[in-house]
């Protein structure tokens, strides 16, 4: 297909004039590279029929504002996610199991590509907003305009911390930031972004939906279905074409419908949550940026993790463990942002004699023991950077399992491979763990053989884990 029909393809576009010369090409150009990108059907069902932007319809439909402003929203699905993370208290050498649970609501397929449309037209409004000003470099989540990677930041922030003989380094994370996002305030930073005393109807609707939405329960689900709930539960109910036939919504609905009406939360699960999250933050953004470079400081937030970085040559120690603090006291001012004192490290770096190294420190900036800076997937004590520990774990324990199930089924080796090897582009399309460990490798200059042994012999330590069990079977 020529660029010229595929962009009118991906637009709906029915004008006889040739893109190049069309004001919007631009903006259309970027709306086909984003659908090109998420077109693909979800496999999970739901109160709708399977559908994406992908189907000349729905697009059609995604693209009218007047469509989207009377469009009646299904309502999400709530399903909490939970899993044993293991974290080392301080002392301890032997890690914890602590349960963890994230509230996931995710919306039906149309409501989705509505979605996904909508994030698109913000954060382009969000780009242009930002483009030039501090807020473009520190909000880093969710930018894919600027062509760069976790590793890319990671490696900046790393490099940045090198280049300076000793700084201070706060590290933290905001608790339960998306169910604390207040609708007022989110409103009205949208309405700032548009330009606008009032969102227009079609925005509103999608804004509406985004705040005041309604859920249906995953187990009352199970419950109409007469399924159990299960992991196979979960396989049988997402290959029905629907959740729930008409008849048995409608019969279920007013026991089982709930709503948010709290005034504050945005779902986990829906495309445009991640965009609004970099809408309703960048006052914050603005302000904590603009205090940390008055000082050559360097201020990163990809959602709701945060990273400062104060040289101490500039104010001295005192007065930047001060700034420090001013901060951490901006997070705790602004409306739905909790700062997570248990998630937040303070840590010193100090480069002595050809040597760099981190500790954590008290409030008055005293060293207190030797630490490692955990950032975006990697680890640094100063001197050595790595890939955490605990994903080269999580790889080789699902990896493993995979194997079992693989073995026991006696099939499943395609999926194996296609997820966990170095083939896995070839066979699903999307990347492994083994692609990442290369791009790290290839971008930061790592000292790792834990990981550099995962890229180099992922087709060895597969075909290993899957005879183990062939043979147990």
């Amino acid at each position: 297909m020529q660029i010229d029909k595929k962009i009118k393809w991906a637009n709906c576009c029915n004008k006889e004039i040739v893109c190049i010369h069309c004001s919007n090409f631009e903006s259309c150009k970027k709306w086909l590279a984003y659908v090109d990108k998420h077109c693909n059907r979800k496999g999970y069902a739901h109160f709708d029929a399977r559908t994406s932007l992908a189907d000349d319809k729905t697009r059609e439909r995604v693209l009218d504002a007047q469509w989207v402003a009377r469009h009646g929203f299904w309502p999400l699905i709530h399903t909490p996610l939970k899993w044993d993370k293991y974290v080392k208290s301080d002392g301890s050498q032997k890690p914890t199991k602590k349960n963890k649970v994230r509230d996931v609501r995710y919306p039906a397929h149309i409501d989705r590509c509505v979605f996904q449309r909508y994030a698109f037209l913000v954060n382009e409004l969000y780009d242009e907003a930002v483009l030039g000003t501090d807020v473009d470099k520190c909000a880093i989540a969710y930018r894919a305009g600027k062509g760069l990677s976790t590793i890319d930041y990671a490696k900046s922030v790393f490099d940045f911390i090198s280049q300076h003989d000793d700084c201070i380094i706060l590290v933290t994370d905001f608790k339960d930031f998306f169910e604390n996002i207040d609708h007022n305030f989110l409103k009205s930073s949208l309405c700032r972004l548009l330009r606008r005393d009032v969102l227009p109807a079609d925005f509103y609707a999608v804004f509406k939906n985004s705040t005041a939405y309604s859920y249906w329960d995953w187990e009352s689900l199970l419950k109409i279905n007469h399924l159990e709930h299960c992991r196979a539960a979960r396989k049988t109910l997402n290959s029905k074409e629907v959740v729930l036939t008409r008849e048995e919504f409608l019969q279920n609905k007013k026991v089982c419908l709930q709503r948010n009406q709290s005034g504050k939360g945005i779902p986990q699960g829906s495309p445009l949550s991640a965009v609004l999250s970099n809408v309703y933050l960048s006052e914050l953004d603005a302000k904590v940026s603009k205090k940390v470079s008055s000082v050559g400081g360097l201020y990163y937030r990809y959602c709701d993790d945060a990273i400062v970085v104060l040289p101490t040559k500039a104010k001295g120690l005192e007065k930047t463990m001060a700034i420090i603090e001013d901060v951490v006291n901006a997070f705790g001012s602004y409306p739905g942002v909790e700062v997570q004192r248990e998630k937040t490290d303070f840590l010193r770096y100090e480069h002595i004699d050809g040597f760099g190294g981190i500790s954590k420190i008290d409030e008055s900036g005293r060293s207190k023991e030797r630490a490692k800076l955990n950032y975006l997937g990697f680890t640094f004590d100063g001197n050595e950077i790595r890939i955490r520990e605990k994903t080269i774990g999580k790889y080789y324990y699902r990896m493993r399992s995979k194997a079992k199930s693989a073995a026991k089924q006696k099939h499943g080796t395609e999926r194996l491979y296609g997820c966990y090897s170095e083939k896995s582009v070839d066979i699903t399309g999307k990347p492994s763990l083994i692609d990442y460990v290369r791009r790290a490798h290839a971008t930061i200059d790592m000292n790792d053989p834990a990981s550099l042994s995962v890229a180099n012999h992922n087709m060895e330590k597969i075909a290993k884990a899957r005879n183990e069990f062939s043979r147990d079977e």
